[in-house]
């Protein structure tokens, strides 16, 4: 049945997402076309100009459009009349959550590539070229100095660990929009509202926080700032290890909190409108 849920959250998101990805794609290759009838004439400026234009917006509305379809999907999913169905099946609030996390980001990450592709086709000559042509400049001279400096053993590490530290804050970040979600389902009365409040409650409220332990670490201790720089500086590999590493851990603490949280309230005050 878990087989089953994976397939129909990928087919809900293919429903929702591949229309506007197919219209970006297409102004991509209408950016790219008028690019052959180039001219000094002020009618290709305009048509040009228009149609970049255009890609940008879609490029936004894929973005946005699957954000709003991972928070939309979860939201009906499990607290609207679809709730009555879903819950029916056999399977538990963990995998539900779980599965739809893991869909949520891996949506994400199929917008991102297919905005990717529509920017190649768009750019695609010697715009293109160039770029890739400068990433691997880039990459390749910071391979090499790693390599003069002693790092390049780790290399392969760093490259694991931070793409682990995208993976897990994305997963996070969904988790988090359930969390606000399920919170928000609390409320007697305008949910969505309790939903949105809450989320703000939270980014504002860890923001607060940590600004005034920067501002009281800073007034009672100015050397622990000179220590850390000093350590950094002086364990420069796992200074690295320890921010990818680190991070990665702390993303993945607290998206465990937010499904924890979510989880309880599904499992025992789902209130399905």
């Amino acid at each position: 049945m878990v087989k089953k849920l994976f397939k129909h959250e990928i087919l809900s998101y293919m429903r929702q997402l591949l229309p506007a990805e197919c219209v970006m794609l297409g102004i991509a290759l209408l950016v790219r076309l008028v690019q052959f009838a180039e001219t000094d004439k002020s009618w290709y400026e305009v048509v040009f100009t228009s149609f970049v234009v255009a890609l940008v917006v879609a490029v936004l509305v894929c973005l946005i459009n699957v954000v709003v379809t991972v928070i939309k999907r979860f939201y009906t999913n499990m607290f609207t009349h679809e709730g009555y169905l879903t819950l029916t099946l056999p399977v538990t609030p963990f995998q539900h959550i779980t599965v739809k996390a893991l869909i949520g980001a891996l949506a994400v990450i199929e917008t991102l590539f297919v905005c990717f592709i529509g920017l190649c086709v768009s750019t695609f000559g010697e715009v293109m070229v160039e770029l890739f042509r400068a990433a691997g400049y880039y990459i390749t001279s910071f391979i090499d100095m790693c390599a003069k400096l002693g790092y390049g053993a780790h290399i392969a590490p760093w490259i694991i660990e931070a793409v682990l530290l995208m993976l897990i804050s994305l997963v996070s970040t969904i988790l988090f929009y359930y969390l606000c979600i399920s919170v928000g389902q609390l409320s007697h009365k305008n949910r969505v509202a309790a939903s949105f409040g809450f989320f703000f409650l939270v980014y504002f409220g860890v923001q607060i926080l940590y600004t005034i332990f920067m501002v009281i670490l800073a007034i009672t201790d100015f050397e622990l700032f000179d220590d850390i720089a000093a350590f950094f500086e002086d364990h420069q590999v796992a200074g690295i290890h320890i921010i990818l590493g680190g991070g990665a851990a702390l993303y993945a603490a607290f998206g465990a909190l937010f499904f924890f949280i979510s989880h309880k309230i599904i499992n025992t005050k789902l209130n399905i409108e």
